[in-house]
């Protein structure tokens, strides 16, 4: 058996860059994964504390409640919230709204036929 130059150089060169293809996607994924570290870290995360609506035994609950077992976040949880090591700064907001069965709704376009 002889050796030829021209086929050792042709699989050295094809070895060559598919360890270069290789080595580029660890770097290329490495550097990914580091932005998006970096992003995060920066931007922080924004959480919003409230009930979630999209589970039906949780809206049965509510809508079963008077305003007088309602009660909304107690300041002694805000501050607990407040208090944690990975809050930087809060705001606490709360929405409320009423219900009637005295009143009739409105209907402007029942206006407009008369």
């Amino acid at each position: 058996m002889t050796r030829q130059k021209s086929k050792s150089m042709i699989l050295f060169a094809v070895i060559f860059v598919l360890g270069n293809i290789l080595a580029g996607s660890v770097i290329i994924q490495q550097s990914t994964q580091n932005v998006e570290k970096t992003t995060k870290e920066q931007m922080g995360a924004i959480a919003t504390v409230g009930i979630d609506w999209s589970n039906p035994k949780n809206q049965k609950v509510i809508e079963q409640m008077t305003a007088d077992e309602y009660s909304a976040l107690t300041e002694k949880i805000i501050q607990k919230i407040a208090d944690s090591p990975y809050v930087k700064n809060y705001d606490y907001s709360e929405q409320t709204g009423y219900n009637s069965k005295l009143l009739k709704p409105y209907d402007p376009a029942a206006d407009k036929k008369s």
